[in-house]
């Protein structure tokens, strides 16, 4: 299936599982590289948003099965586990959805791609935003920091500046370290 066919029914099945925005609270999308992120550098805004009932989507590009986390697993009475990069990736998204759900986000508002780790194409990215921001005139726009050392958030970043620059109106951008 084409990465626009996929967009497209990914977006509606969010338009039609999501209620239409109340008056005066807003739209937030926020784009993440890997599970995990959202809770590491963005939960207290993430947390303040639901708080404000603001509506909120999440679009994860890559399931982050490739973390070098994953070779050295340890349970609670000190077994050591080996899984599978698949594995290692569902037990990831299961985590970032359990932790969503704290934080007052379902996961009908969460989208999960399949992009490699170290290698989600920009563009890509681009096209992503550009159609959210399309199907959500005035939305908040939010991700990762250019200044983050993984070349992953890099690229959102970089995606997100470089959209927001192409894009008329121009879009409300922010980005958490």
């Amino acid at each position: 299936m084409s990465y626009r066919r996929v967009v497209m029914l990914l977006a509606l099945v969010v338009v039609l599982a999501v209620p239409v925005r109340a008056e005066g609270h807003s739209v937030m999308i926020w784009y993440l590289p890997h599970p995990d992120d959202e809770t590491i550098g963005m939960a207290d805004a993430i947390h303040q948003s639901v708080l404000a009932c603001n509506t909120n989507y999440f679009i994860f590009f890559t399931k982050g099965e490739n973390s070098l986390a994953r070779h050295g697993l340890k349970g609670p009475d000190g077994t050591s586990y080996q899984l599978s990069p698949g594995e290692f990736g569902q037990a990831r998204v299961n985590e970032t959805l359990a932790a969503l759900q704290v934080l007052g986000v379902g996961p009908e508002n969460v989208i999960f791609f399949d992009y490699p780790d170290g290698a989600i194409p920009q563009e890509a990215v681009e096209r992503t935003i550009e159609f959210f921001a399309t199907l959500y005139p005035g939305a908040v726009h939010n991700t990762v920091s250019i200044y983050d050392d993984h070349e992953d958030h890099q690229t959102l970043a970089r995606a997100l500046a470089s959209a927001a620059n192409r894009f008329e109106p121009e879009l409300n951008t922010r980005y958490y370290s």
